[in-house]
């Protein structure tokens, strides 16, 4: 299902790590792709 929201740099991956990732849980982050996946990455790691 294609769904987009023009803010930002793109970020690309399966629904269900999109959800995962919005929902704390790291560990779908290496599914995600596009200019915007490494500074989200990089925004969420851990201290």
């Amino acid at each position: 299902m294609p769904w987009t929201v023009a803010a930002g740099p793109e970020i690309r991956g399966p629904i269900a790590a999109l959800a995962l990732v919005s929902a704390g849980r790291l560990a779908a982050l290496p599914q995600l792709s596009g200019a915007g996946a490494a500074a989200l990455t990089t925004r969420l790691a851990p201290a």
